[in-house]
């Protein structure tokens, strides 16, 4: 596979006890905007979106790099702060096939379901 057609899936629980820049959505939004190229300004704030992840507010983004960058990178975020953790849920990678796997992912993020 060439960088063009590869994406990774990521699911990942930190403590919520471990700093503001953990639970604060647009420090992270900031991260990731970073990864995938695009410059840090206060748009980012316009690409959250609110959302429900098994019946708590959390946050999606959807950050594509420019079109001038090779390869061109994408990312989707979820975060939301359960309980004692912050749950993140990403793909990140080529952005033609990260575009194409929104809707899935959407749909993972729905799926979830804490015990």
């Amino acid at each position: 596979m060439d960088e063009e057609s590869q994406a990774e899936f990521t699911v990942i629980d930190l403590p919520s006890s471990g700093g503001a820049q953990i639970t604060d959505v647009m420090a992270n939004v900031q991260r990731w905007a970073a990864q995938v190229g695009l410059p840090i300004d206060d748009k980012l704030a316009e690409l959250e979106e609110e959302i429900d992840i098994d019946g708590t507010k959390g946050s999606f983004v959807n950050l594509v790099g420019p079109e001038s960058t090779n390869p061109r990178q994408a990312m989707l975020a979820a975060m939301v702060v359960r309980e004692e953790k912050v749950w993140f849920f990403k793909l990140f990678g080529a952005a033609a096939l990260v575009e194409r796997e929104t809707e899935n992912f959407r749909k993972f993020v729905d799926s979830v379901k804490f015990k």
